[in-house]
């Protein structure tokens, strides 16, 4: 191939100290180009046992997608590294860690007040801190026995493991792996905390990257959900998308009162929402709110929900997930028997689907016969998360994840949107709304791999009923959110006892007679304080009771963020 010009640059990845060297040389009559991409330092130098991975484009379809292919070079270079990363020699630390080193510096990361992660409880920051404390002998004891820093993490496992083994009482030996996991994965992430506190201290060099059951590592766990004010914007942006089209289909009307401040109100949607597509609009609504594939999401249509009336509250919607688009038709074969699965919508995501399908019965003539492309609005999906600002960094890593599980065939842009929304779905399920892992898998159709003898699938209205009233406690918009704290429950007279799973419960007396309502709390962790705060009532008596905290709920415990400005946490 004859060169007409190389660029070069070096891009950032989310594992500490590790970089990608991406080139692309281009031929002189611009007919081929060539991608290649290599794990190196931030000056571009190879990482040793880095692999170099290469991409030929040769069409110019694929040429008029140089961004997508980059991505995906950089994705299968940084897979390759992080692959063999264990067997690799671990950086030489210049210095000997003492105890009395490695303590010191971390009661200075403590006293100084850094959070482990910014988006865990407090309760979960205070408890990796102290597994880490706990775990500091352990390995200032092993490299004082003339550990090989590749072989530390296996070592300080099983000495973690013998701690738990010793104070694990009858526990069984799937509590005391989990425990043991966790316990390694809390004292990574407060190694890495502290290294972005205290860059370039040799003490911090260690790392704990040890592999779990799966074959997979601590390392290459990375945070797979949409940043706060990413998930922000993209609830902005599909709220103002059926703004429009709710304004759209009131101009039409005969009875529209006010059709120039209509006009108006469309005029100013439309320059902050560019290159808006109902179709594709709503594919996105049901794979970032009910967590679908793209192929289910393209073929739903008004048929394939259902209303579910949460205890005359509020109302949302059940989606029937019994096809999927294929090859321009709605195919009723789907991934696998867990994909046939019935979801639920939140209060807002009901909201928006119904603006768009009613939009959509009166503008577009070929709905809902045609099938929505899964392709299309696969690439369209990923481009309006570019412009919300999900970074290359977080495309790369996302990809490197599709192909660690498996998923080596795949272009960047052809399952990218899909994971990343059904990852962020599950994410706010499982550390906002309280889910349980096993109804996680349920509403996303997964396969539930060893735990099928312990997980019993509900399919009934009050099973879903639950899941409606539990989903509500993330608010994307306040103004559409059925959370108490912005839609207060309307009470009749007389006495009414809640069991509420939100932090905040508003009600309305519509009646003339004063209510006894009678409501019972209880705290997601042990000794947990709970506070009471009532406006114009009268509070009776309260009781309070220590309920047994077994460890086998303990360990399936998911953790709760501290919550944004709306959830009301």
């Amino acid at each position: 191939m004859s060169k007409k010009g190389m660029d070069k640059k070096v891009v950032e990845t989310p594992y500490t100290d590790i970089y990608v060297t991406v080139r692309t040389t281009r031929s002189a009559d611009g007919s081929t180009c060539r991608i290649a991409a290599i794990a190196s330092d931030c000056r571009g130098k190879g990482l040793p046992g880095a692999k170099q991975r290469v991409q030929k484009l040769n069409s110019a379809s694929e040429r008029q997608d140089i961004e997508r292919a980059t991505a995906f070079v950089i994705a299968r270079a940084l897979d390759a590294y992080i692959q063999a990363y264990p067997q690799q020699q671990a950086p030489a630390l210049s210095e000997n860690i003492a105890a009395d080193t490695l303590l010191s510096l971390y009661q200075q990361f403590h006293e100084a007040g850094y959070p482990v992660h910014p988006d865990w409880r407090p309760g979960t920051n205070h408890s990796a801190k102290l597994a880490f404390k706990r775990t500091i002998p352990h390995i200032c004891a092993a490299l004082a026995d003339g550990c090989d820093p590749q072989n530390l993490a296996v070592a300080i496992h099983d000495r973690v493991r013998d701690d738990v083994q010793s104070n694990a009482n009858a526990r069984d030996r799937s509590s005391i792996d989990k425990t043991v996991r966790k316990n390694m994965l809390w004292c990574d992430a407060v190694l890495n905390a502290m290294r972005l506190a205290y860059p370039g201290r040799p003490e911090l060099k260690i790392r704990l990257n040890v592999p779990d059951g799966h074959g997979l590592s601590v390392l290459r766990e990375q945070a797979k959900a949409l940043p706060q004010n990413i998930r922000e914007a993209l609830a902005e942006y599909l709220t103002d998308c059926c703004r429009l089209y709710d304004a759209r289909l009131a101009l039409t009307s005969p009875d529209c009162a006010n059709p120039e401040e209509l006009r108006h109100q469309i005029q100013m949607l439309e320059k902050v929402i560019p290159d808006e597509n109902p179709r594709y609009v709503l594919v996105m609504l049901m794979m970032y709110d009910a967590g679908l594939r793209t192929s289910e999401a393209a073929a739903v249509t008004g048929d394939s929900l259902r209303p579910l009336d949460c205890a005359g509250h509020h109302t949302t919607s059940l989606v029937l997930v019994q096809c999927q688009a294929r090859d321009g038709k709605r195919c009723k074969i789907l991934k696998s028997e867990n994909a046939y699965r019935t979801t639920v919508l939140s209060h807002w995501g009901h909201v928006m689907v119904q603006s768009v399908l009613r939009y959509l019965a009166v503008f577009d003539s070929q709905w809902p016969q045609h099938v929505t492309d899964p392709k299309g609005a696969s690439a369209w999906i990923l481009q309006r998360l570019r412009v919300l600002g999900v970074s290359d960094c977080c495309l790369s890593n996302t990809a490197a994840s599709l192909m660690a599980a498996g998923e080596h065939g795949l272009l960047a842009s052809e399952d990218l949107s899909a994971y990343i929304l059904r990852r962020d779905c599950a994410t706010r399920w499982a550390f906002r709304c309280g889910l349980s892992l096993d109804t996680i898998d349920i509403l996303l159709g997964h396969a539930r791999y060893g735990r099928k003898s312990g997980c019993v699938e509900y399919r009934d209205t009050r099973w879903l009923t639950e899941i409606a009233y539990a989903i509500e406690r993330y608010v994307h918009v306040p103004e559409y959110s059925a959370a108490p704290k912005y839609m207060p429950y309307l009470l009749p007279c007389g006495t009414i006892d809640i069991q509420t799973p939100y932090p905040t419960y508003c009600y309305r007396n519509i009646g003339s007679q004063p209510v006894q309502i009678s409501i019972a709390i209880t705290a997601q962790e042990p000794g947990e304080a709970i506070t009471l705060c009532c406006s114009g009532a009268v509070v009776h008596a309260i009781h309070a009771q220590d309920v047994a905290d077994a460890p086998d709920k303990r360990m399936e415990r998911t953790i709760f963020t501290t919550g944004d400005n709306h959830d009301g946490s």
